[in-house]
């Protein structure tokens, strides 16, 4: 297999001054993770809740996503460490992840009784718990903003997708792995033809994926599942559906999982698409595209900091500074106390010859990356920067 890497090479005033890039501390997932017993009267049982928020959490700031996930005993760990990595290198905003433990899995997730799975039929009570107590109970205890992603797996996945059906203003996006669409008599096929003749209130993202080597009628179902949404578009709803080569039901989670947040966050190539906007249209062209991207994309607009901080140093070293400038505003904009984006912006600063005003954000990235508890290494070479800028800048007024 061969592997291609895109690479940003930077010359000139860039290499001298070094790159952006900060390497991740070890992940501590795991050891931030909260483990809680909450009773439900919906249920008339104790579960347990588990939470990971993120590093550096604020009970009293804007407010978190939450990712809630089914399966919580074998599915949290991976989700909230996953995510917990992507949130570290900025490929998804910081968020809440939940899970809660199984009791009885054909009891809670199959909303009609299957006589081939003992218990099941009772959804409708596990939805009551999720609605009315998991959520509310993690929202304010959290800090969560309102908006909520649902996550399932298998007997998960068909609950996610009976969960859309039957309460969609719950969630605001739902993934939906390995789904058995065929349990219950295909019963999900009937909740599917009377959902999608109604009109929706919210915007719906919705995921769904099979393993190529998933068992049973889950890969026919499954497809025939996703042609419903097909045959019924509705403009209100997001949705994709893959099969996923060379996976099991099993091994297909991750892969599934991965696919699955790319899609809802979608940052890949938005770095080109900034690139033309910005070499075609300048800096006016690119205010109009960050308006129409936020408004389209709402909740899921996120920016590849590293990438569009990499490019508007290109930009100014060719001759467009505005642009770049005007790029490097809206990404302070988002994380004013960012320290690559400033060191960054003293870069795009410095390309253009404008040393003077190069100062100022170099030295506040250094600062940052101080309190920040960053390595020396980076910090001396954002102190490096700083003295090599004054020296340009005297030469410069010599």
């Amino acid at each position: 297999m061969i592997s291609v890497i895109r690479m940003c090479l930077l010359s000139g005033y860039t290499l001298l001054l070094g790159s952006t890039v900060v390497f991740a501390e070890p992940i501590t997932a795991q050891e931030r993770t909260d483990t809680l017993p909450v009773f439900s009267e919906a249920l008339d049982e104790e579960r347990e809740i588990y939470v990971l928020a993120p590093e550096n959490f604020d009970s009293d700031g804007e407010g978190y996503t939450t990712i809630y996930v089914l399966d919580g005993e074998w599915s949290f760990p991976l989700v909230s460490s996953y995510l917990d990595y992507l949130s570290r290198w900025k490929r998804i905003p910081n968020l809440l992840v939940t899970g809660v433990r199984n009791v009885d899995r054909n009891r809670d997730y199959i909303f009609k009784e299957d006589r081939s799975f003992p218990g099941t039929g009772r959804a409708d009570q596990f939805q009551r718990f999720v609605s009315e107590e998991w959520v509310p109970f993690i929202e304010e205890k959290y800090n969560g903003n309102g908006t909520k992603i649902l996550i399932g797996h298998s007997f998960g996945g068909s609950f996610a997708l009976y969960s859309m059906m039957t309460d969609p203003d719950l969630f605001d996006a739902y993934i939906a792995l390995g789904s058995s669409t065929w349990v219950a008599q295909r019963g999900l096929f009937e909740v599917a033809e009377e959902f999608l003749g109604k009109p929706l209130q919210d915007e719906i993202f919705l995921y769904m994926a099979v393993a190529e080597a998933d068992g049973g009628a889950t890969v026919p179902d499954g497809i025939a599942f996703a042609k419903l949404f097909e045959q019924v578009p509705n403009e209100r709803i997001e949705w994709y559906f893959e099969v996923i080569e060379e996976t099991n039901h099993f091994t297909a989670f991750m892969p599934g999982l991965f696919s699955a947040i790319e899609k809802l966050y979608p940052v890949w190539g938005m770095d080109r698409e900034v690139e033309e906007i910005a070499l075609k249209q300048g800096a006016e062209g690119l205010d109009t595209w960050f308006e129409e991207k936020e408004a389209n994309l709402g909740f899921r607009f996120l920016l590849p900091m590293m990438e569009l901080e990499f490019l508007a140093i290109d930009l100014a070293g060719k001759g467009h500074g505005r642009a770049a400038e005007v790029l490097m505003g809206e990404l302070l904009d988002r994380r004013p106390e960012s320290f690559t984006s400033l060191y960054a912006l003293g870069l795009v600063y410095g390309r253009q010859g404008q040393y003077r005003e190069a100062i100022e954000p170099l030295e506040k990235a250094a600062q940052f990356a101080r309190e920040a508890g960053e390595t020396p290494t980076l910090v001396a070479r954002y102190t490096k920067a700083i003295e090599r800028t004054r020296e340009l800048m005297a030469e410069q007024e010599h």
